[in-house]
């Protein structure tokens, strides 16, 4: 019998993989290129702060996160690595100074606003900022005719400091047509050429995520931003080899039935056992991050070597698997993915994307790093 968890479910950290995957990632590009990790939304789940302690041991050059709520957190543990926030509003620039984090901007409105701030804030005699330039995703950024705008206001807020220029990738990922996002990498030089020509320095300049950095060797270029790939999945086959599984999800079994040919399981009843059959509840559901759309026989976990498929919808906090040809007992341990099944195998069947799987693991599973 395996040793019952202390928690009704977890979600188990493996150090010594996530060590190894940043240093194959960083393996893939040049000394002189610096290596952003990114530890938005938890560090994708897993847990940031002891995420970012981890990369700190490794000198990491950079951490990246969402919003300035993450960077205080981040600081209040300790974690001094400079750190870019993608989404800062300008209402959070007090916040982003005191905890000395340094913003994303991507408007005219926001430079000049951040400008403005930084004026009236005499103690401060240069702030790091990062330019986002829209090559093509449209989601944020300026405008690459932005360019003379950009300079005159950098230019009436010289304590304004350009620490980088970036843009994002929209489909690194997509192997069979690789020409939109050569066409994002020329506009983002034709953009960056503009107004390094014109600074008295020459900020970093970076575009390639994890995806851009396995599959876009000529984007690396001063800094690569990695996210996915740190936590074990590259689109690439021979990258994904080569990486690590760093999180298994695990709870355990808590009753066993015995189900009639005929009785059904869960809400709804849309589960009918064609055979005496014997249904394993588990303790673990959708409010831990568990898909609704993998019930019913869409998905199926690992018990004892063993897959179990999910029978039933899956319930708030349990969920039901068929057991019967599998010899377990309550308190023994189901692991809904590691290294089998994965969270990229997961994500196929629950038609979503390994992301999702990982960032929506709710608070409520405890993070066991080993």
């Amino acid at each position: 019998m395996s040793k019952r968890l202390k928690h009704h479910a977890v979600l188990e950290i493996n150090s010594k993989a996530l060590k190894n995957n940043f240093i194959y990632l960083k393996s893939l590009v040049s000394p002189n290129t610096k290596i952003m990790a990114m530890v938005k939304a938890n560090a994708y789940g897993l847990g940031a702060v002891k995420v970012a302690q981890i990369l700190n041991e490794l000198g990491v050059d950079y951490l990246g996160v969402a919003y300035p709520v993450e960077v205080i957190k981040l600081r209040k543990k300790g974690i001094q690595t400079p750190i870019m926030v993608m989404n800062a509003d300008q209402d959070c620039y007090a916040q982003l100074i005191k905890y000395k984090a340094e913003p994303t901007i991507f408007s005219l409105e926001k430079l000049e606003k951040l400008g403005e701030k930084i004026n009236i804030s005499p103690s401060l005699s240069a702030y790091s900022i990062h330019l986002e330039i829209n090559t093509g995703m449209n989601r944020v950024g300026f405008s690459p005719n932005d360019t003379s705008e950009i300079l005159k206001l950098l230019k009436k807020f010289p304590q304004l400091k350009v620490q980088s220029i970036f843009s994002h990738f929209a489909e690194s990922d997509n192997l069979s047509d690789k020409a939109f996002t050569q066409h994002q990498i020329n506009v983002f030089k034709e953009t960056t050429e503009l107004l390094v020509k014109r600074l008295s320095y020459r900020p970093l300049l970076h575009i390639a995520n994890s995806s851009g950095t396995t599959n876009f060797p000529e984007a690396h270029l001063d800094m690569v931003r990695i996210g996915i790939g740190l936590y074990g999945y590259s689109n690439e086959p021979l990258h994904q080899k080569k990486l690590e599984v760093v999180a298994s999800l695990k709870t355990y079994i808590s009753q066993i039935h015995h189900v009639e040919k005929g009785e059904s399981v869960s809400y709804g009843r849309s589960f009918i056992a064609e055979r005496k059959s014997r249904i394993a509840t588990l303790s673990i559901g959708y409010a831990d991050g568990v898909p609704r759309n993998l019930s019913n026989g869409n998905f199926s976990v690992k018990i004892n070597g063993k897959l179990a498929p999910i029978v039933g919808l899956i319930c708030m906090d349990m969920l039901m698997v068929d057991v019967s040809e599998i010899d377990c007992q309550v308190g023994e341990v189901a692991t809904l993915f590691g290294k089998k099944p994965t969270f990229q195998e997961m994500a196929a069947s629950a038609n979503t994307i390994p992301y999702e799987i990982l960032t929506s693991i709710s608070p409520r599973v405890k993070r066991i790093f080993f």
